[in-house]
């Protein structure tokens, strides 16, 4: 298995981006940019999910949990102290071990 940084689709996915994206000093963190990939997968992921009636109600918790990861990388990016980074980081972290979770959660409803 590649890693991340090495993803045909993660390479795919960067050239699709815009600009005003790309330009954002945010966009240097490798953290938030695999975090971000990471939540363009996750939709296509809960889309799939939410067919399945025994699973249906997991794709908005796995959503969130995906989600919040760039969102909190992103808010901790713009505080003025390293306390505050720190803690909207490991926010992201928990966020990640969530995520974790709700996919253990949607186990048989995806390939």
């Amino acid at each position: 298995m590649p890693t991340l940084p090495d993803d045909p689709a993660l390479a795919e996915w960067t050239a699709r981006q815009s600009a005003a994206t790309t330009g954002d000093p945010l966009w240097r963190l490798d953290a938030y940019r695999y975090a971000a990939f990471a939540l363009s997968l996750a939709r296509d992921d809960v889309r799939r999910i939410s067919r399945n009636p025994v699973h249906a109600s997991v794709a908005p918790q796995l959503l969130s949990a995906v989600a919040s990861i760039s969102a909190n990388l992103a808010e901790g990016y713009g505080r003025s102290t390293i306390a505050d980074r720190v803690r909207f980081m490991s926010y992201a972290l928990g966020s990640v071990r969530e995520a974790g979770v709700w996919y253990d959660a949607a186990l048989g409803a995806l390939p």
